[in-house]
């Protein structure tokens, strides 16, 4: 078994789960709780650069604002010896463009417009309140496993933060 990994003293990371140009998404475990988050961990390389643990304060301070049933949700920030990461709500399912292979490249018209509808009203809250999300894709949309109907969020917004903090 493997040595277990913190993150801070509440947290202890799991498998990785995702990654990025910046950042490596692990599915995280509370101590205190025992929930499954999914923490997004700035990677090593990048613990001296200013401009990507600016993203990530910028991500953290956008996502912190946010509370809609189709954005993902983040609990905490972590900052410890140079390394940050942000704890979120783990979305337990594939991002979208695994979702559509996983059914031959398309879904049913239905199931394609709830889709549409979630992620349109995700935007409308988010441009409400001055946040351009600027890297809408499949990877950045997460399906909730076994949901009927389909259930989406929208996820990484790392882009965004730039943005917020530039109209506020």
């Amino acid at each position: 078994m493997a040595e277990e990994q913190s993150l801070g003293r509440e947290y202890v990371l799991n498998e990785e789960i995702g990654r990025g140009a910046m950042a490596i998404v692990h599915r995280a475990t509370s101590r205190l709780s025992g929930a499954t988050l999914a923490a997004k961990v700035m990677r090593p390389e990048f613990a001296t650069s200013r401009r990507v643990r600016d993203l990530f304060l910028h991500e953290e301070i956008v996502l912190r604002d946010l509370d809609h049933e189709s954005v993902v949700g983040v609990f905490d920030f972590v900052v410890e010896r140079g390394q940050m990461a942000l704890l979120m709500e783990h979305v337990n399912g594939p991002n979208l463009r695994r979702h559509l292979a996983d059914r031959g490249g398309s879904l049913p018209l239905a199931e394609a417009v709830g889709i549409a509808t979630q992620l349109a009203a995700a935007l409308a809250y988010t441009h409400a309140r001055g946040v351009l999300h600027l890297d809408i894709k499949p990877e950045n949309i997460l399906v909730v496993a076994g949901s009927d109907p389909t259930a989406v969020k929208l996820a990484d917004f790392g882009l965004a933060g730039i943005l917020h903090e530039a109209l506020v």
